[in-house]
């Protein structure tokens, strides 16, 4: 399915990929944000840590894309 980005249908089809893709970016920052604040209330070490990281950015991605 071809999307013209000159019709309606299509800018809302972009701005909604931009704004998804803003949105991961700003999750991802929040959670690296809070690692420290994360690692001391789990005890978790630096693997730890980053599976966290792992799991989060993984995971909003796929929810935004189903």
């Amino acid at each position: 399915m071809w999307v013209r980005y000159r019709s309606s249908a299509g800018r809302w089809v972009l701005l909604v990929t931009v704004l998804g893709s803003g949105l991961v970016a700003l999750d991802a920052t929040v959670v690296n944000v809070a690692l420290p604040a994360i690692g001391q209330g789990f005890g978790a070490g630096l693997m730890g840590l980053q599976w966290i990281v792992n799991a989060y950015s993984g995971r909003t991605p796929s929810m935004l894309m189903s």
